[in-house]
């Protein structure tokens, strides 16, 4: 390899490495410093999940929607550590205060509704302090009810293998019951707070024909930790034309909310038998950040009717084209050359 080739392998490398250290979109990152409270991560409904203190993570994956029993679940692997933690939540913000740092998580939990998380290879808590929790051995998941805003601890130290008070055998999941409250106070809202914007640009078809199939692009800009697309709203015909993209309402996730992002979702649009085919109209497109905030954004989606080649197209592509030029005239050079000197039939 000589020293052209190095440069050029080592300049593209950084980028890739840099592309993946600074998103995350709906599947798994390797090697990811958090640094808090500028990282997080929603959920479908908008709920989020941030940390209190800076830490390193192996690996972070963020499950399908589709998966039966994990679906739109954040899974968790510190660095050092040989074992994942999966977290959910709807209708609670979570803010982790200790991820299992002594064999104790807690959690500040701002809300009212469900945590749940999946616990590796550990199995029932020794504790639960805050509120209560059952436990699904199953699956090895802690079902955490939060009904207000509390700090939620759940300690494994030491780490039994069945619940408080030997219970547990036979039936269904053992129930947790609450200690003492934790001495510190439930996290609060990060700073960045409601403060995520969302802006679509506009959509050009450009010339389409009738009875085709045109795929378009929506770019979107967005800035906090994460943007959920939940629905788009398009003026006739487009409407009409519109295919359903079921990847539509995925999540998108950044790690940098202090900066704008972007990012983009295919659009594609079957164009019936029509005579005319230039249209242009307003569009919405509506989405929810990680704090629960409903944003809404308009653009302009415009089409335009294909035309035939016409003198001046001809003349500018020759323009841009020099060299057809050359070969249109030696073309007509050979053919009368062959014509002055071909030997004429008697």
């Amino acid at each position: 390899m000589n020293r052209l080739s190095l440069i050029a392998f080592t300049v593209i490398l950084i980028i890739v490495v840099s592309s993946v250290n600074c998103s995350l979109q709906s599947n798994s990152v390797s090697a990811l410093d958090v640094s808090s409270p500028d990282c997080g991560f929603g959920f479908q409904d908008g709920s989020y999940i941030y940390f209190r203190d800076p830490i390193s993570f192996e690996y972070v994956e963020q499950i399908a929607s589709s998966n039966v029993t994990y679906g739109d679940w954040v899974f968790f692997q510190k660095t050092g550590v040989n074992e994942r933690f999966g977290f959910y939540s709807t209708g609670v913000n979570v803010t982790v205060n200790s991820f299992f740092v002594g064999d104790i998580l807690e959690l500040g939990c701002v809300g009212s509704g469900t945590v749940k998380v999946q616990v590796g290879t550990r199995g029932v808590p020794t504790t639960v302090s805050g509120t209560s929790a059952v436990f699904d051995q199953t699956n090895r998941i802690a079902v955490i009810d939060v009904t207000s805003s509390a700090t939620v601890q759940l300690n494994w130290n030491p780490n039994p293998t069945t619940p408080p008070g030997g219970g547990g055998g036979g039936g269904g999941d053992p129930t947790v019951s609450p200690t003492n409250q934790p001495t510190s106070n439930p996290s609060v809202t990060p700073s960045n707070g409601n403060t995520e914007a969302f802006k679509v640009s506009n959509i050009d078809l450009g010339e389409i024909s009738a009875n085709s199939t045109v795929t378009a692009t929506l770019h979107f800009t967005y800035s906090g930790s994460s943007i959920h697309l939940q629905s788009i709203s398009l003026p006739e015909p487009f409407n009409d034309w519109y295919v359903q993209n079921a990847n539509f309402t995925s999540l998108v996730y950044t790690l940098n909310p202090s900066g704008a992002n972007s990012d983009s979702v295919n659009l594609v649009f079957n164009v019936p038998n029509v005579s005319e085919t230039a249209f242009n109209g307003d569009f919405s497109v509506s989405a929810v950040d990680a704090f629960g905030a409903v944003h809404t954004s308009t653009g302009l989606i415009s089409s335009g009717a294909a035309t035939l080649p016409h003198v001046n197209g001809i003349l500018d592509l020759i323009y841009a084209n020099p060299l057809i030029v050359i070969v249109i005239i030696s073309v007509i050079v050979i053919v009368g050359l062959y014509l002055l000197f071909a030997p004429k039939r008697r």
